[in-house]
């Protein structure tokens, strides 16, 4: 019931699709629910906001270094 709390705030089913995808980690493969863009909304050069980034870069213990060290260097739409 809780991941359906977040479909309305990611776009669902418009902006993007909720699915199930096998998910390698540290302690093997784990189910997961991920959001996939539609096709017809993506573009290059699309920038996240700074709060959608700072959101992100708060789950930093679930992140391996690398995988954060990168989202830590990417720019970020100005609002």
């Amino acid at each position: 019931d809780e991941i359906a709390k977040l479909d309305p705030f990611e776009g669902t089913p418009i902006y993007y699709s909720r699915e199930r995808l096998a998910i390698v980690t540290a302690r093997g493969v784990q189910p997961a629910w991920v959001y996939i863009a539609n096709p017809a909304f993506r573009q290059d050069g699309l920038l996240p906001s700074a709060d959608y980034l700072a959101h992100l870069l708060q789950g930093r213990e679930f992140l391996s270094a690398a995988y954060w060290s990168a989202l830590a260097a990417s720019p970020f739409h100005p609002d």
